[in-house]
């Protein structure tokens, strides 16, 4: 029986490679998330309440806002932008979302210096937010809050959870 170094050169080239890769991406992951400020949905509240430039960004799908409903800004008077980052069926990201965001934020009375305005995402359970938060984190300079427990993801620490307003759409 022959072995041919050259060839087990090359898999294991091709192993410590694929390692190497895969240890990048878990670094870059983690890195992208250290910009993005992770927090429950009473401090999230408490944001909305004390700060004119706290923006609630409700990120599920239009079938989620219809189904299980949506924060309720009204005492304090705010209205959460609801922006669907993901589209069903299958769950592909808006390609316009950016610019529907631009859009709303300019139509808010915001101060829009860079830097002042504080973007708060909140979907099901913190997933899809985290991403959209991260991303927009990425193009922009935001400040960019994840709720962790979303709207009604952990049932001890979520929105509704909390007993934060809310109400059907």
């Amino acid at each position: 029986m022959q072995i041919n170094l050259f060839t087990n050169k090359i898999k294991w080239s091709k192993i410590i490679g694929n390692y190497l890769l895969n240890y990048l991406k878990i670094y870059n992951y983690i890195y992208n998330f250290m910009d993005i400020v992770e927090i429950s949905p009473n401090k999230s509240y408490e944001m909305l309440q004390n700060n004119k430039n706290a923006i609630l960004i409700d990120v599920r799908t239009s079938e989620e806002f219809s189904a299980y409903g949506i924060a309720d800004l009204n005492s304090i008077g705010k209205e959460p932008l609801l922006l669907p980052w993901r589209t069903l069926p299958e769950m592909s990201i808006d390609g316009s979302f950016f610019t529907k965001l631009t859009n709303d934020l300019q139509n808010k009375n915001l101060d829009l210096e860079l830097g002042k305005i504080e973007l708060i995402f909140i979907c099901a359970g913190g997933v899809r937010s985290r991403e959209a938060a991260t991303l927009l984190s990425e193009q922009e300079n935001y400040k960019c809050y994840n709720i962790t427990e979303g709207f009604e993801g952990d049932q001890n620490k979520s929105w509704k959870a909390e007993n934060l307003p809310w109400r059907k759409l």
